[in-house]
C-alpha cells in the first residue's frame, strides 16, 4: 500500500491482498479464490500498470457489494 498510496508507483500489484484475489475471482468466474501465484500469473499482461489494474479491481468489488446485499435485501 506504501508503494501505491504514497510513493505512487504505477506498477505494483499487491497480488496477496484478499480483495484483490476476491475481484480476480468474480472477474474471472472463479470457483475458489486464487492464490497470490494465481494472481501475478493473471496479471503479468497488466504490468507496467499493474496499479491501475489494481484500483479497477478494487473499485469493481464495491459494485459486487451492493448488488449482493441488494440481492439479500430482496431475496
Amino acid at each position: 500500500m506504501f508503494l501505491i498510496h504514497q510513493l505512487r508507483r504505477p506498477d505494483v500489484l499487491p497480488a496477496g491482498d484478499l480483495g484483490i484475489r476476491h475481484a480476480v475471482q468474480l472477474a474471472w468466474d472463479l470457483e475458489e479464490i486464487p492464490t497470490p501465484e494465481s494472481v501475478v500469473e493473471l496479471g503479468r499482461p497488466w504490468s507496467p500498470y499493474s496499479t491501475y489494474a489494481a484500483s479497477l479491481l478494487w473499485h469493481s468489488l464495491s459494485g459486487a457489494a451492493k448488488r449482493a446485499g441488494s440481492a439479500l435485501r430482496t431475496g
